[in-house]
């Protein structure tokens, strides 16, 4: 992160965004004053709320699935610019004198779509550009943004259409998009991101050929519920957000039944609500919350749903008032730490589809409280509604604060390189003693480690990778931050022979005399490296086991055992998770045979030679493209292009972390498909099904 630069960054971004936000705003408040003076229909207004939610929630998942595999910003650009073409349109069918109530309707919907895309996107994107001790003040300061616009808009909308035509007010937010698009394209710059093992780079660029919508979604799905964290995380923002609704929703029913049925009444709660938010995302944003962020958010659980309980048995309007703007004090105090958590906490490479399903979260859980609520409040009283949903908000902080999974996940990250430096003396003090400063925390090499590891371990150790996703193992140099965590650990979990430890595991053993180092590949047969190439063989010991599932139940048992002798007590609970991994891995391998019996490809051709021991175990052949880590010359790329024409090879693997010309040029010649695979994946089983699925044509 170029931490010259962020602010004024960061700043540019968030001022292109506030102005389009604004003009958005604009025209949909004018759509719905519109469709409200025109039709005076309360069937028209419902089904404009439906096309203004519906969109967004069938929208958001495949937008957070862009967001992982293209360039957010000009993601976050073409969503803006869509919705900005869209809305041109429409004013200049009006215009042209055609003004049916349906095209409202209808650019209201494509409205909705184009922010199904752009919100996972924005949320994405940063993370990016922001250091990440700094995303609380960023995220509440846009939480004030939005807050501030909701204040404004209304109003605004309002005063233009006094004065103006709708088709005005359209061309406004036309104006103020092109403007905020030039602003986040020519002035916005995206740095180069630095490898900290938990924010790691941006989305790596998509491939027509590597692809598929409904299987990253799949993905990302099944990331959020083996998460731990993040899957209670959504859960209880799902109950929150159904269990707020009444005090979202019925509170103008509430005023007009209690206080009277005054426009101004309503119109004074809804103010006090947007500025408690403004408040509380300024307040957010300079203070930050709890250095514990689930602290925070419980804190605003139990603050909000005192305020819900105020609503139902309060009696003085100007009281009711006071509490509606204190509840939107503490809204920020709970969305802003979840934004953080998820920014921080969420693999990079699954942020924009965990984002998406968080969107349709959001866009759908409250509007279905309300078909619970909403008859209800015709049947019971709305102040008992209140004092129910309020009791039930205040509840939900528990689980905040006594899930072990939640406090852990909520704790600071340290950043600052000076604190890193006392931590790093502080580390070496402790390994001189002989006493690590972490007793349950465990490092180990790459991403399909981790997945073996914290599935043995559960809760009871946390993995940290060294490797972050998306970069070589073969040449990545550790950071200091990662050096401060390493000294912090109980133990470190080899892979054996990889580059990245062939060149640094002598000095981390050095360093770290305090921490048990074990090579999971112990017992399995190793391949020299000798691999069929397109010009000769090399000799040296290939590290790719665990792309092998008969291989990775030898890893698995190696695992088990480490464990075992870092923390006896527990052997037994680790030996029966390890039963119930072997068995994952055996339907795996299962399910890899399935797939390869069916096929007649017995070769295939791959950029760099990760699948030696898969080939091996399966009785495939692999020829590698790369050999001994350099480019092929013109005669070698041809020696290998009659080699695959000969053998009538079909397949062509490429790993997202290498260059993929000379693998096109190979697929090309050839007329054979190229696919892009992530041996690295902490997805590991998903990932080698995937592979024996290519090869069996499927």
């Amino acid at each position: 992160m170029n931490v010259i630069n962020w602010k004024k960054n960061t700043a540019l971004f968030l001022s292109g965004q506030a102005l389009s936000l604004f003009g958005s705003m604009l025209v949909q408040y004018a759509i719905m004053w519109h469709i409200t003076l025109t039709t005076q229909s309360g069937m028209a207004m419902t089904l404009y709320v439906l096309v203004g939610i519906l969109p967004t929630f069938f929208m958001s998942p495949f937008g957070g699935v862009w967001a992982d595999r293209f360039n957010r910003k000009h993601l976050i650009n073409l969503a803006d610019g869509g919705i900005a073409f869209v809305t041109l349109l429409v004013a200049l069918t009006f215009i042209a004198g055609y003004k049916e109530v349906w095209l409202l309707f209808a650019c209201a919907a494509m409205r909705a779509l184009g922010q199904g895309m752009h919100s996972p996107a924005v949320s994405a994107f940063i993370p990016q550009i922001t250091p990440p001790e700094q995303l609380s003040k960023i995220n509440g300061i846009n939480s004030s943004i939005q807050s501030f616009a909701m204040i404004v808009a209304p109003m605004t909308s309002g005063a233009l259409l006094s004065f103006i035509s709708i088709e005005m007010v359209f061309f406004i937010d036309v104006i103020t998009a092109v403007i905020g698009i030039a602003i986040v394209y020519f002035l916005v710059k995206i740095p180069k991101p630095v490898q900290t093992g938990e924010m790691s780079e941006a989305p790596a660029p998509a491939s027509p050929v590597g692809i598929n919508y409904f299987h990253d979604l799949r993905e990302g799905i099944r990331y959020i519920t083996k998460h731990r964290f993040i899957g209670q995380l959504m859960l209880l923002s799902t109950i929150f957000y159904i269990i707020v609704s009444p005090a979202a929703f019925l509170t103008p029913l509430q005023v007009s039944r209690d206080f009277g049925a005054d426009v101004w009444r309503l119109t004074t709660i809804e103010i006090a609500f947007s500025v408690g938010m403004m408040i509380g995302g300024i307040v957010i944003g300079f203070w930050g919350g709890f250095k514990n962020k689930i602290y925070s958010m419980a804190l605003s659980c139990a603050l909000m749903g005192v305020g819900t309980i105020a609503l139902g048995v309060l009696n003085n309007f100007w009281l009711y008032s006071a509490v509606m703007l204190f509840i939107g004090l503490t809204l920020p105090l709970y969305n802003t730490p979840s934004m953080v958590l998820f920014q921080t906490k969420v693999d990079p490479a699954y942020l924009g589809r965990v984002f998406g399903v968080f969107g349709m979260i959001a866009s759908l859980m409250m509007p279905a409280g309300m078909l619970l609520f909403g008859p209800l409040g015709d049947l019971v009283s709305i102040d008992w509604l209140m004092v129910s949903s309020g009791t039930a908000i205040v509840l939900l902080s528990i689980p905040f604060v006594i899930s072990k999974v939640m406090r852990e996940a909520g704790k600071p990250v340290v950043q600052s390189l000076g604190i890193i430096a006392c931590l790093s003396v502080v580390s070496f003090c402790t390994a001189c003693s002989g006493r690590p400063a972490q007793e349950k925390q465990i490092m180990v090499t790459i991403e399909p480690q981790r997945y073996f590891a914290q599935q043995v371990a559960d809760t009871l150790f946390e993995m940290l990778t060294m490797v972050p996703p998306g970069t070589s193992p073969e040449s990545y140099d550790p950071t200091p931050r990662q050096m401060a965590q390493l000294a912090r650990c109980k133990a470190y979990f080899c892979i054996g022979y990889i580059g990245f430890e062939n060149a640094w595991l002598d000095r981390l053993k050095q360093n770290n005399p305090q921490v048990a180092f074990f090579n999971n590949s112990q017992g399995i047969p190793l391949e020299s490296g000798h691999v069929h190439t397109h010009a000769h063989a090399h000799d040296t010991v290939d590290p790719h086991t665990w792309t092998s599932p008969r291989a990775a139940r030898t890893i698995a048992r190696n695992i088990c055992e480490a464990l075992s002798e870092l923390d006896p007590a527990n052997r037994l609970i680790y030996q029966q998770n390890l039963q119930k991994l072997l068995a994952e891995i055996d339907r795996t391998d299962q399910a890899v045979q399935s797939y390869l019996s069916r096929s007649s490809q017995k070769a295939f051709i791959i950029y760099h030679p990760a699948l030696t021991y898969f080939a091996r175990d399966y009785g495939l052949t692999q020829y590698a493209i790369e050999t001994d880590g350099k480019e092929p010359s013109p005669e070698q790329l041809k020696q290998l292009v009659d080699r695959a024409k000969r053998e009538s090879i079909r397949t062509v693997f490429i790993q997202q972390e290498f260059d993929r010309k000379n693998a096109e040029i190979i697929a090309r010649e050839t007329g054979s498909r190229l696919v892009v695979i992530n041996p690295l994946s902490g997805q590991w089983s998903e990932e080698v099904i995937r592979i024996a699925k290519v090869l069996s044509d499927e």
